[in-house]
């Protein structure tokens, strides 16, 4: 992490902050995602720090569903590129339904923590079945 120089100290803190809000997860849960703590994500989002590793900056894209090069302008890490007003996401129409239900929070946590369950269990059933058809196929 590095300390966040004037003017880009919003850019990212915002842009990190949509990003999260958009896929339905809290800081804690973004944080274990990517193998941080909670509050280093805070400390983002309040544009005190921002990430000084590429990588990092990628798992962020990769778990929040963004655009690597939007993203890495949006940390200050591609120099003359402009960084995005806000993330360029496509719709989650699973967390949108659930993002906009009439439920309490605790809820609505419970349902997302679920949903992410079962796209994990599908995906290691969509694996074992290529797996399954790679071996076949030898």
């Amino acid at each position: 992490m590095r300390n966040t120089p004037g003017p880009a100290r919003g850019t990212w803190a915002a842009y990190l902050q949509m990003a999260r809000e958009r896929a339905g997860l809290n800081k804690s849960e973004l944080g274990r995602r990517i193998a941080k703590d909670r509050a280093t994500v805070a400390r983002w989002e309040e544009g005190r720090f921002r990430p000084d590793d590429a990588n990092l900056v990628a798992r962020v894209a990769d778990v929040l569903g963004l655009d690597l090069d939007e993203a890495l302008a949006a940390a200050g890490m591609r120099p003359g590129v402009r960084p995005p007003a806000e993330p360029t996401q496509e719709l989650d129409e699973e967390v949108d339904l659930i993002l906009r239900s009439n439920v309490d929070p605790d809820m609505k946590r419970v349902m997302l923590q679920r949903l992410e369950e079962l796209r994990v269990r599908d995906k290691e059933r969509r694996m074992e079945d290529i797996r399954f058809l790679l071996e076949r196929s030898r």
